[in-house]
């Protein structure tokens, strides 16, 4: 998919339909204008492909999408796209195409994702119960130490591309924030539900199993204490009047979050993917932020530990108020903001 400028075009040197007859392809501007194209700038969002599903031959579509490309003697001066302008971009057409696949496919990608992040949470609390006298005496390095494990789930979702509720609430609004043509406002908005809700659905599977199997391995002091601790203190904000703590809590999560797969996005290579992700999710475990995937492993794990937690008290006095924390971390901190001051001039 081609970059979007990070200036605009200019129409300087005519209009779209002059600059479509001189490459002798007038014709198609009927079929551009239904793409949702109406200025030379519009180009920037297509491909070849977009346009051959239309069918328009491959000459005249690489002819169309030169259009945009050539800089140099029709368009103002146009910078190359830096690193993360390319990641923005990337991170944009991952959001315009994510939820074209099937409610199975999103479903068992979720379930997987939702493991993976339980994964990391296991370690967590094996680091972090396993140590109790570095907890007493040196809490704050005992809270950076026990993160720095965490973060093995992210690498493992980003690395195999499965779904996460979290990172999605940054894809999916992506679109929205871009202004991108390739979908309607009806499509995105439709892609979205698919997304957030079908995520949900796996992801909270996924963590709820494995936290029925974690129970096994961590059934004894002084791992279950540790769990029990984490749960309950997760679910204390209802009882002592604290929700909107919660939720800036959730804030501050999936900034670091969607932050991390942003900056995970501007590497190349896996091992480049994973240091570029570990420190903004090490900081927000460390911080003790709330992330609403990872309290679907956290608090029923500390509840099958014996924790003494209603359902209630997890989902309307955690889950709720944290969801909500998270998408507007995601879609407002890092969508919108980031594609604001990268993309737009």
């Amino acid at each position: 998919m081609r970059a979007f400028s990070n200036l605009p075009v200019t129409e300087e040197n005519g209009t779209l339909h002059t600059k479509l007859a001189r490459i002798g392809c007038d014709n198609y501007e009927s079929t551009l204008m239904e793409m949702g194209v109406k200025r030379t700038e519009d180009l920037s969002i297509l491909c070849e492909l977009d346009l051959i599903a239309k069918d328009i031959p491959l000459v005249q579509a690489r002819k169309i999408v030169g259009i945009a490309s050539s800089s140099d003697q029709e368009q103002e001066h146009v910078l190359p796209l830096s690193t993360a302008q390319k990641a923005m971009v990337h991170l944009n057409d991952f959001g315009i195409y994510r939820a074209d696949r099937s409610y199975k496919s999103i479903l068992i990608s979720s379930i997987l994702g939702g493991s993976f992040i339980s994964f990391g949470a296991s370690m967590y609390i094996l680091l972090g119960g396993g140590t109790p006298m570095l907890q007493e005496s040196l809490p704050g390095l005992h809270a950076v130490a026990s993160a720095l494990i965490f973060p093995i789930g992210l690498s493992s979702i980003v690395l195999t591309q499965t779904d996460m509720l979290t990172s999605s609430m940054m894809y999916a609004t992506l679109p929205f924030t871009s202004g991108d043509k390739r979908k309607s406002t009806t499509e995105k908005a439709e892609n979205l539900a698919k997304l957030w809700g079908t995520n949900f659905v796996g992801n909270f599977i996924g963590c709820l199993g494995f936290a029925c199997l974690a129970s096994t391995l961590f059934i004894n002091d002084p791992f279950s204490s540790f769990a029990q601790a984490i749960a309950i203190k997760k679910t204390s904000y209802l009882a002592t009047g604290t929700t909107m703590t919660a939720f800036g809590k959730a804030v501050g999560a999936n900034w670091l979050v969607c932050l991390a797969i942003f900056q995970a996005a501007t590497a190349t290579t896996s091992p480049g993917k994973m240091a570029a992700l570990w420190l903004p999710i090490t900081t927000f475990v460390a911080l003790g932020l709330e992330h609403s995937v990872a309290n679907m492993f956290l608090i029923p794990l500390g509840m099958f530990c014996g924790a003494d937690i209603s359902v209630n008290e997890f989902l309307v006095g955690n889950l709720l108020p944290v969801g909500l924390g998270n998408a507007f971390g995601g879609s407002v901190f890092v969508s919108l903001l980031h594609w604001q001051y990268l993309m737009k001039k």
